[in-house]
């Protein structure tokens, strides 16, 4: 209500989705655009909603378009949360070569034998997409210093 009385033209998040809700009924009603960031699997209609993400699906072609472009033989996916898969589902589907999926977790040094795991497989596996927090991308690139993945590796981050 504060914002409204300040004449707000746009509202920016949240990214919870109880309290996408309650903000897309607050702007809905005051005909305010809705700044959103998520990446569309569980969009509603929303009248004055922008989502500043790409659709996951065009996200995933784009991905895999760019992976057959630069003719990666293998790819290794380094994932934090279940959810983030759905964004790379058309390349693991469509991709004709071998993809490793790996999960990074912190909380049990999973992210650790991760690490490992690629290091030892060298010649399998030099190109990664990793899709991680950025507060952990430090913690990422620290075990790939002490467990060298492979000196011709591609790394994205998203």
């Amino acid at each position: 209500c504060r914002l409204l009385e300040r004449q707000v033209v746009a509202i920016y998040g949240p990214t919870t989705p109880n309290a996408v809700d309650v903000v897309q009924s607050l702007t809905t009603q005051f005909g305010i655009p809705h700044l959103q960031i998520d990446w569309g699997f569980r969009q509603k209609i929303h009248g004055f909603a922008l989502n500043v993400h790409p659709h996951y699906l065009a996200y995933g072609q784009a991905l895999y378009d760019y992976v057959r472009a630069a003719e990666w033989p293998s790819v290794a996916l380094i994932y934090y949360k279940e959810e983030n898969l759905l964004k790379y589902d058309y390349l693991i589907r469509t991709l004709d070569t071998s993809v490793r999926i790996r999960k990074w977790d912190v909380t049990n040094d999973n992210h650790r034998y991760v690490i490992k795991q690629f290091s030892k497989m060298q010649q399998q596996y030099a190109h990664f997409i990793v899709d991680i927090p950025f507060w952990e991308i430090q913690e990422f690139l620290s075990l790939v210093r002490i467990n060298p993945i492979n000196s011709s590796s591609r790394l994205i981050f998203r």
